[in-house]
């Protein structure tokens, strides 16, 4: 079963379905309104900048260096190499690959990994996601939590290696065993959506709680999510808008709009439209396209603002420029009149 609005499908998430038959409605100007759409695609981290560009400087794995003379050359290098790198001269760079490349030849995995980075930035050498995989690999499976991420990240997208979902769970097990905070929020996303693993609400909603608890905003995010759908954990509406909070505290537009819908709909929450007027607002300009749309529906209609023709064709352009359906549909309909 699938529930039909607006030309286009909606899965049969309770949710999503409830959402839909309440807020289903019809504007002055003829256009349904199903924004509210719940945001509940849970992001899988695949943007390396956001975790894994810096080179890791040697001193953060330095527990591990052997008092060995070859040991202590090696992390001169490495440290070398580090700080070379960081000038990012072109000569730095060449000369940062060079150290590194001689680090990893004694097995060293911050140097495979450093390597890992170079090939995949072209930094000192030409990028090359085959060899940046490679490097990943080699750390990965010396126990290098970030290079462990980053394999598990390039064999779910496929930049380099084949696509291979259920390996990446694993490799994103190892990571998050180790401690890295992305690494366990997608094994929440793998577990919540059957991602190269069965599904397990109880296992994602784990994963979820141990990325928030760590202050990931996503980890509270999707975690909010899934205590106002009682999936894997108890259904506990003031908790999800605790979390939503929480995540639209450090910026992320779909918190926003989640506290916008609650304040709408009255859940957890005693309904205020003005209330869910400004935090859609909050998420509009956050670029959200489901949220700009919301804008141009409430100057439309008059809900927690004051009716604004100029303003709904501000909200609505803006939402259709990154392709939102309604907010097409809407434009559509003024351009045929």
């Amino acid at each position: 079963m699938k529930y039909e609005c607006c030309a286009y499908p909606c899965s049969t998430n309770p949710l999503k379905e409830k959402i839909l038959r309440t807020m289903h409605v019809t504007n002055c100007c003829g256009f349904a309104m199903s924004a509210l759409r719940i945001c509940l695609a849970f992001f899988l981290i695949s943007e390396y900048a956001t975790v894994a560009l810096a080179l890791e400087p040697a001193k953060t794995i330095s527990a591990q260096a052997s008092s060995s003379p070859a040991s202590k050359a090696t992390d001169a290098k490495v440290s070398r190499a580090v700080a070379l790198w960081k000038k990012g001269g072109p000569d730095d760079l060449k000369e940062s690959f060079r150290l590194n490349q001689e680090a990893a030849k004694e097995n060293d995995p911050r140097a495979e990994y450093n390597l890992g980075i170079m090939y995949m930035n072209g930094q000192g050498v030409p990028k090359d996601d085959k060899q940046a995989a490679y490097w990943f690999l080699r750390a990965a499976e010396k126990g290098h939590a970030i290079a462990q991420f980053n394999l598990a990240v390039s064999l779910s997208s496929g930049d380099g290696v084949p696509v291979n979902k259920s390996e990446a769970v694993r490799w994103y097990r190892a990571a998050a065993d180790g401690g890295h905070i992305l690494a366990a929020y997608n094994l929440g996303v793998a577990y919540s959506d059957g991602i190269g693993v069965s599904k397990d609400d109880t296992t994602a909603a784990a994963y979820f709680r141990r990325a928030a608890d760590h202050g990931y905003a996503r980890g509270k995010y999707s975690l909010g999510m899934m205590h106002l759908e009682g999936r894997g954990v108890l259904k506990n509406e003031v908790m999800a808008l605790s979390l939503f909070q929480a995540a639209a505290n450090e910026g992320i537009p779909e918190s926003f709009y989640m506290l916008a819908y609650c304040h709408l709909e009255g859940i957890g929450v005693p309904k205020d439209s003005k209330k869910a007027a400004a935090f859609y607002e909050k998420a509009a300009i956050l670029g959200d396209p489901q949220s700009q749309y919301m804008m141009g529906y409430l100057y439309a209609k008059g809900i927690g603002v004051r009716r604004d023709q100029a303003k709904v064709s501000y909200w609505m352009k803006a939402a259709a420029a990154q392709g939102e359906p309604s907010a097409l549909t809407f434009l559509k309909k003024l351009e045929d009149k």
